[in-house]
């Protein structure tokens, strides 16, 4: 099968971000009055490239499917749903949320177990077996052009880490968004997280601001607060409560708002210890979970070597000695098992009765 040139930029993208994603406005990354990075930017997008030149070919959703249903499941996608589903509209067309770049990431965060167009063609598939073929042709061509828009946003200059460029930073990147995606699919993918972030550099400027008085400063933040976007507001009107801001956060993170910005919400809700120690908790699961695949797929390449069972079955033993202290090989011992029940079940449903 042909190489896709427009993913193949995404190799070193996705093995760097491990699973997450943004890159401009860093201002979100800090408490108000601290200095700035440029490390923030919505999930699914980052400036890493694979040094190449990558072209911008097209390939027909029909080609790419016949390929993907060729495709055996990448390892870190057993025992797992796909992250979102593809529904139509009324009229027959793609519903445009943010459950469809979900599914583009949902497939994409396979690359570097698998090539770009592996990943490319189970998508096709996916996207061929959920939609009538009209929305599924829209899928495909939004697919492609969300390819398209990653690339463009990887070709942006880095800002200065002044709130005015950071601002303006910000405009390009939604400029360049609705250019190639389309104004509404913008709003669908990444609407959320470009209003939090607009939000955070106005409140950042306010607060950076030298020549208001602590009344006057005051004054304008609640204004800032009270005008926010509903879905802005809905979140800074949570309860204080550690609940109520994490299932904030859960929303936050279905719209792709990124961690720096999460980090910063946590901060202004629960105060920095708390969010501290949250923040401490996710990079525990993120390891776990780099870990975990890890062990996957060496433990599939252990199934794959032909060895005989009771050798198979030691050599798994010691590799999750190797992986897991004592507590932790228990609990993927039960998630070995509940995998495999999975892929039995899965496997019985597709020979049918």
């Amino acid at each position: 099968m042909k190489k896709i040139s427009r993913v193949a930029f995404f190799v070193s993208v996705f093995v760097v971000l491990a699973g997450g994603f943004w890159l401009v406005v860093g201002a979100l990354s800090v408490e108000p009055g601290t200095s700035v990075g440029s490390s923030d930017a919505p999930a699914g997008e980052s400036t890493e490239l694979n040094g190449g030149d990558p072209a911008l070919p097209t390939g027909s959703l029909a080609r790419y499917a016949r390929e993907g249903r060729q495709q055996a499941r990448p390892e870190s996608l057993e025992g797992t749903r796909v992250d979102g589903s593809l529904t139509t509209d009324a009229a027959g067309n793609l519903k445009l949320t943010p459950d469809v770049r979900r599914v583009f990431e949902y497939f994409l965060s396979t690359i570097g177990e698998v090539d770009p167009e592996t990943a490319s063609a189970l998508l096709a598939a996916h996207i061929e077996s959920s939609l009538p073929p009209k929305a599924a042709s829209q899928a495909w061509d939004l697919f492609l052009r969300y390819l398209d828009m990653k690339q463009a946003l990887s070709e942006m200059p880095a800002h200065d880490g002044t709130v005015s460029d950071m601002e303006a930073t910000l405009a390009q990147r939604q400029a360049i968004r609705e250019s190639v995606l389309g104004a509404e699919a913008a709003d669908a993918f990444f609407g959320m997280a470009h209003q939090y972030s607009d939000y955070r550099l106005s409140r950042q400027a306010i607060q950076e601001n030298p020549d208001l008085s602590a009344t006057e400063r005051q004054r304008q933040l609640d204004q800032l607060r009270d005008n926010a976007p509903e879905r802005i507001r809905s979140l800074l009107t949570q309860p204080d409560s550690p609940a109520a801001v994490s299932q904030a956060v859960s929303s936050m993170r279905q719209e792709g708002v990124s961690d720096q910005a999460i980090q910063a919400y946590r901060m202004e809700k629960l105060g920095p210890e708390a969010a501290r120690r949250l923040e401490q908790l996710d990079q525990q699961r993120e390891q776990w979970q780099q870990r975990y695949d890890q062990y996957r797929q060496e433990r599939q390449a252990i199934l794959n070597s032909g060895l005989a069972a009771p050798d198979r079955q030691e050599a798994i033993q010691r590799l999750r000695d190797r992986h897991f202290d004592e507590s932790q090989r228990r609990r993927v011992e039960a998630l070995d098992r509940i995998r495999a029940s999975e892929s039995s079940d899965q496997a019985a449903g597709a020979t049918g009765p």
